[in-house]
């Protein structure tokens, strides 16, 4: 229909494109290869340069997987990763026709191959931004640990030309007991080198990180702990990397964490960094999943346990049927985390479960947290909660819808509740882009989502 100054609107319960409630993948991580240039000595794929590639999905299969991915979900994010994925040539095809689809594509990358050419090709594809992978701000120790001399130069070489090129990046940081020390030397390293996202990785043991030493759990949360206070929970420190710093554009997130959500809540029940997925806790086999080189899904790269393999279903039919999934949908979780009033705002990491104990519903032994047994359940409002499905109550712009199309999926319910909330308290009667404008300064604070899908919100392409 057309509104009162000629634009066309669409009214409530006026959608062309249905959204379900259905649960939908939000974010898939796929390893398009096992071969990498470098050893690094906790790689979950146990990856290296003469790796086998001869099961590896083809081109043309490739490209039948992101149309399989997009009938479950056109507007995921996508991750396209390895191993090294830029060893694999037809690497741009894959990430051009996932992005003509309308699927958010990122690059996860060590760096290494990336120069000014391959950055303008990733821009051309359609890649949004890209993931470097930096284990020490020591270039000598991170070179060791990778096995590849020259790597921390290359690594940072390539945030530059990233950030030449105009793409986003973000900085990944795998958390261990042999660098966990300088992770505060890492958040001023990431502020300085103008990286949007710092995503911190709790080492969950598998691959060959199988043998290697993982944070014990009091450590782990002395790490998260750090993590809140920098991001200006219960205080603004003055130490190391903990002052956080006017118009910082630094996002910080624990990964393979999900306890954070309980570090966070102990020290500021309001806080902004408790949104996060719909459901909260681990994505793992929920709202997330990742694809192999051969084609087999798992509900996380960190476990090794099959849903199903695509040469045998297609991706909708694994993801909606698969008994491993549901199992992680609905399983009754075990242990302390079965006893814990976070249990439904956290839950723990189940791969760490299962890399521990061989069941993925025991407790996390990275969590330390002794629940008391004799305490309301913790729950969170659904409302504004990554995750979300849309629901307008408002009539939106042909424009406006255009533009809240373009932000990922996982993203798109808290946005467009977040802005139908401004025009509520300014007495709009519809939401026009420029609205969409105004509400990304006003409502979207700079921590809770990555730049990309901020300026998206704002116009951006």
């Amino acid at each position: 229909m057309r509104g009162w100054s000629g634009m066309e609107v669409f009214l409530p319960g006026e959608e062309r494109m249905a959204e379900t409630a259905e649960r939908r993948v939000q974010a898939i991580s796929w390893n398009l290869t096992k071969r990498c240039n470098q050893r690094c000595a906790h790689c979950y794929m146990s990856a290296f340069p003469g790796a086998d590639r001869s099961a590896e999905f083809s081109r043309d299969e490739c490209l039948g997987v992101v149309d399989q991915m997009a009938e479950v979900n056109p507007n995921a994010f996508l991750i396209l990763t390895g191993g090294e994925p830029l060893v694999r040539h037809d690497l741009f095809d894959i990430a051009e026709n996932a992005s003509k689809r309308g699927f958010t594509v990122v690059l996860g990358t060590n760096g290494v191959l990336l120069d000014g050419r391959v950055a303008e090709r990733m821009k051309a594809s359609g890649i949004q931004g890209a993931s470097v992978s930096l284990d020490s701000v020591d270039p000598e120790r991170h070179d060791q640990f990778r096995g590849l001399p020259g790597g921390w130069e290359k690594a940072v070489r390539a945030m530059r030309l990233l950030e030449e090129a105009g793409l986003p990046f973000s900085l990944h940081f795998s958390a261990m007991e042999w660098n966990a020390e300088e992770l505060p030397a890492m958040v001023d390293f990431a502020r300085e080198r103008g990286a949007q996202v710092l995503n911190v990785f709790f080492l969950v043991r598998t691959g060959r990180g199988e043998g290697f030493g993982e944070l014990p759990a009091p450590r782990c949360e002395e790490a998260l702990r750090f993590l809140a206070r920098v991001q200006g929970v219960n205080g603004n420190g003055e130490g190391p990397g903990e002052r956080t710093r006017e118009g910082d554009d630094l996002l910080i997130r624990a990964k393979c964490a999900p306890h954070f959500r309980r570090v966070v809540y102990e020290a500021d029940p309001a806080s902004p960094l408790l949104f996060d997925y719909a459901n909260g806790g681990c994505p793992a086999g929920r709202e997330y999943c990742r694809i192999g080189p051969s084609g087999e899904v798992t509900p996380c790269p960190y476990v090794s346990l099959s849903a199903g393999n695509l040469r045998d279903k297609p991706f909708g039919e694994i993801w909606r049927s698969s008994s491993l999934l549901s199992h992680y949908r609905s399983g009754e979780l075990k242990g302390r985390c079965g006893r814990c009033e976070f249990r439904e705002v956290c839950g723990g990491c189940r791969c760490r479960a299962y890399a521990a104990k061989g069941d993925v519903m025991a407790e996390d032994p990275a969590c330390a947290y002794e629940p008391p047994g004799d305490v309301p359940l913790v729950r969170f409002s659904e409302e504004g909660r990554f995750g979300l499905e849309v629901e307008r109550g408002f009539p939106w712009t042909a424009e406006a819808r255009e533009r809240l199309s373009r932000i990922p999926s996982f993203a798109r319910g808290m946005v467009a509740k977040s802005v139908e909330d401004y025009a509520r308290e300014r007495g709009v009667s519809s939401v026009t882009a420029d609205l969409m404008k105004e509400a990304r300064e006003a409502l979207l604070p700079r921590s809770l989502m990555p730049g990309f899908v901020r300026d998206r919100l704002g116009g951006g392409q």
